[in-house]
């Protein structure tokens, strides 16, 4: 037994938050008296304990009074006392874990007595123990082969090569580890890395003080599990430090958290214990409450179901509404909530579609991990599915279409042994080409017993023999194969496909395949978890309204993206599966294709007629307006006319045109595209009068356009710059196109659009929208026509040339594009009744 006298009262809190200060201060007045009302409750085993601390000799009387006094061990045991009010259970649970038997209400006789014996790190390891329990960030893997007998020295001799990387491969700082940081028992032990968040001074209300944040890094190695458990929020640090463990202990890990054998999950025993009429009222698990998603009945309804508050069994019900009102279903089972052993547990059923698995979340509401884990098998014992396990959907669901959804997703080395059918892996890899199949060999060293995935003829770090472990493969999309796939299945259909369209929104680079039907051509994305949609690039698809039809074999990061910016998408692995089957449709990607241009359409219709209002009121009184939308304005009108046309002002950083476009037709067997750029100046005068300042600007945007990806990666001519306004055109020729001619890099034609030109061609335009549809190269071929004054080539032009297009130049345009269609029919009664308006001076 240790002296008093000796010991270090302030040693045993190292470390440790506590108010023994505060205590210490107010002994006299305040704490001196609740001490003595803790004394008086303890027993007898208790209070010797107590006395042996401080030093008291319980043979003489006054024993109270003598603890009371102020002292550091008197403080010292009432701090003690007050730290374990919420800390007793995880004082018992790592009795337990030590092999100590306490009972309830000995906790703090056992650590006084743990002191005594000489464990000076017992309240810090509680505190550590107590985060561990509290916390819900715990990933277990699977340990493959054996985990060394000497795995602690292992873990300390490498601590600081443990440290180094996490600070490297996670840019974080003050990783700490000490001896005392280590939990061992017979089975397991787990290793506390303090990592120091901040230690900064911060302002707060009462003024500047020092704030310092601990967070602690848990891995557990539990040798009788053959597990090791990872805990932290960090997924880098996360991954670093089981790529470091791995390393020091020459072992391979899997997730653990993934259920190994189909035949350990029974849907059928689930769904049958759901709706079982007779239940005993000594059963260990009570069900009190369910939510379902829908009803059998119409409409159909979320429903719960539940007898919460008077803790009561409700699956008599359930078993009496099964047959009409509920179907008892575990995809159809939102959550439910249950009691066993006196806890309350909550289970959320995730579906994720996306990943290809199914798990039944579960919030226990106790920190006792051993009855935790007992809960968690009693459920699994009584109900056939695992709790807080990834069970891969195609397990419950038996459809085809999710086991391909999860093959082309990529399946890991240690995720394949879910693929079970070779027949459909050879299907996907070699005669559909969407898959790519790697062989992979891990070989262990027979010196230093480390792994490795590539081939070596001998260890790289020893120079020893190498041996195989084990042998598998991996899978991966082919997103050249999904391309030809896809390729082949739209030219089958007898739609147009127009190669690939790259193109950089905000950085980053995206892939979009063309398909053409009829007059209008879709881009489909094939989403892929390197090429997700982000915020700021669905934000420029939607304005711009370039709905694209999604290929889907991927994850995406946010459903509402997708929504926002698409009307339909096509699901690869529901289209494999039915063609693997003979059932495919003849118009699969037709119908979904078709549908997508009339919903883009109808909105881009509506949005034109809106602009069309809006430019006529303002262009007619434009003192009275500052022209704020006119922009956007004539961007609704010329996006109905040329689909292709994009909002390029919101497309990336810097300064930019406010849009884009490309202008596809052919003569004779030749394919033209021309791209053209504009960008919007209103006015409130009668005339365009255009600094130098803005005719820089102009060229600095050329500029940028003709050293574009989209121009100089693709077949595009960048011929047009286009500058709307509705004014006369002033000064534009001796300023604005004057400095677009003198560019040296680029040779293309100015051009200056009034706005009454854009409202003729609306009106032209929806005229026959029908017909121009369905000759839309030659419409196209008419307007670039029209931009650049009847011609296809322009050579040798003056410094102060531009083409100056007004609304009698529209009534031209209708006029040439009659003339080329074979079966002529074009209406322009409505046009010529506006240009004989006199609304809108050109």
């Amino acid at each position: 037994m240790s002296d008093a006298a000796e010991r270090d009262v302030h040693s045993l809190l190292e470390d440790v938050p506590s108010d023994y200060s505060k205590y210490e201060d107010k002994w006299s007045e305040t704490y001196s008296d609740k001490f003595s009302n803790v004394l008086s409750d303890l027993d007898r085993d208790a209070l010797e304990a107590v006395c042996e601390f401080a030093g008291v000799d319980m043979s003489e009387g006054g024993i109270f009074s003598e603890l009371v006094k102020k002292s550091e061990e008197s403080v010292f045991l009432f701090t003690l006392y007050r730290f374990l009010n919420d800390k007793r259970l995880s004082a018992r649970e790592l009795a337990h874990k030590r092999g100590d038997q306490i009972t309830k209400g000995t906790e703090y006789r056992y650590v006084i007595e743990k002191i005594l014996d000489g464990d000076e790190d017992i309240v810090y390891q509680i505190l550590l123990y107590s985060g561990w329990l509290d916390s819900n960030n715990k990933t277990r893997y699977n340990v493959r082969n054996e985990i060394p007998d000497d795995y602690e020295n292992r873990f300390e001799d490498n601590i600081r090569g443990i440290q180094l990387s996490l600070s490297q491969g996670t840019r974080a700082e003050n990783f700490r580890y000490s001896s005392k940081n280590k939990l061992s028992s017979s089975e397991s032990t787990i290793f506390a890395i303090s990592r120091q968040t901040s230690d900064t001074e911060k302002l707060d209300v009462t003024g500047a003080q020092r704030r310092r944040d601990v967070r602690n890094v848990f891995l557990e190695v539990d040798t009788e599990a053959e597990q090791i458990t990872i805990d932290t929020k960090s997924k880098g640090i996360r991954d670093t430090l089981l790529t470091k463990v791995e390393e020091i202990f020459s072992i391979l890990t899997a997730e653990a958290d993934l259920v190994d054998d189909e035949d350990n999950v029974s849907r059928s025993r689930f769904e049958k214990e759901f709706s079982r009429h007779n239940v005993d009222d000594d059963e260990e698990i009570t069900l009190l409450n369910t939510e379902f998603r829908n009803t059998n009945v119409q409409p159909s309804l979320p429903i719960s179901v539940s007898k919460k508050s008077t803790e009561r069994e409700i699956r008599p019900v359930l078993s009496a509404l099964s047959e009409e009102i509920i179907n008892i279903e575990l995809t159809n089972i939102r959550r439910f909530w249950f009691r066993c052993e006196g806890v309350d547990v909550r289970v959320t059923i995730e579906e994720n579609v996306e990943n290809g698995y199914l798990r039944l979340n579960s919030i226990i509401k106790t920190r006792s991990e051993r009855k935790s884990n007992r809960i968690r098998e009693k459920f699994e014992d009584q109900f056939g599915i695992p709790l807080d396990k990834k069970i891969p959907l195609h397990w419950i669901t038996k459809a085809r279409t999710d086991l391909i959804s999860r093959m082309l997703k990529g399946v890991s080395y240690w995720g394949t042994r879910y693929i079970q059918d070779d027949e459909l892996t050879d299907a996907l890899v070699n005669d559909l080409g969407v898959l790519n199949r790697t062989e992979i060999n891990r070989t262990q060293c027979e010196g230093c017993e480390r792994f490795y995935n590539r081939n070596y003829d001998d260890c790289p770090n020893c120079g020893n023999d190498l041996r195989i472990f084990d042998t598998s493969f991996e899978l991966d999309l082919s997103k050249k194969g999904v391309r030809s796939y896809f390729r082949e299945k739209v030219k089958s259909e007898g739609l147009v496909y127009y190669g690939v369209k790259r193109e950089k929104i905000y950085g980053k680079e995206y892939e979009f395949l063309q398909v053409g039907t009829g007059s209008d051509i879709v881009r489909v994305f094939l989403n892929t978890p390197e090429s997700n949609l982000t915020s700021g690039s669905a934000d420029h698809l939607r304005k711009s309204i370039q709905p694209v039809l999604v290929l889907n074999p991927g994850t995406v990061i946010d459903e509402s993206l997708i929504e926002e910016v698409t009307s339909e998408v096509v699901d690869l692995s529901e289209m494999i599966d039915r063609d693997l089957k003979d059932s495919l449709p003849e118009d699969y990607i037709t119908e979904k294709v078709e549908r997508v241009a009339r919903n883009t359409q109808q909105r881009i219709t509506d949005n034109a007629v809106d602009a069309f209002d809006h430019i006529q009121e303002v262009c007619s009184n434009p003192e009275d307006h500052r022209g704020e939308e006119f922009e956007q304005d004539a961007f609704h009108i010329l996006k109905q006319t040329v689909s292709s046309l994009e909002q390029w002002g919101t497309k990336r950083t810097g300064n930019q045109p406010d849009g884009f476009g490309e202008l596809f037709f052919f003569k004779g067997d030749r394919n033209y595209f021309r791209s053209f750029a504009y960008d919007g100046k209103f006015t409130t005068s009668d005339e365009l009068s255009m600094p130098t300042k803005e005719a820089n600007t102009l060229s600095d945007y050329a500029l940028r356009i003709y050293k574009s990806e989209e121009v100089q990666k693709s077949d595009t001519k960048f011929q047009n710059f286009v500058v709307i306004t509705n004014a006369q055109p002033g000064n534009f020729g001796s300023v604005g196109a004057k400095k677009l001619n003198r560019m040296q890099s680029w040779d293309g034609v100015p051009v200056l659009m009034h706005s009454g030109f854009l409202l003729a061609l609306h009106i032209g335009f929806n005229e026959n929208s029908e017909i121009i549809r369905d000759n839309i190269h030659t419409f196209y071929e008419q307007l670039y026509k029209t931009m650049n004054g009847g011609k296809m080539y322009h050579q040798d032009v003056d410094n102060e040339f531009f083409v100056h297009v007004t609304k009698q130049d529209a009534e031209t345009l209708f006029k040439n594009i009659d003339e080329e269609i074979a079966e002529s029919g074009l209406e322009i009664t409505e046009l010529r009744e506006f240009l004989e308006k006199d609304i809108i001076p050109v």
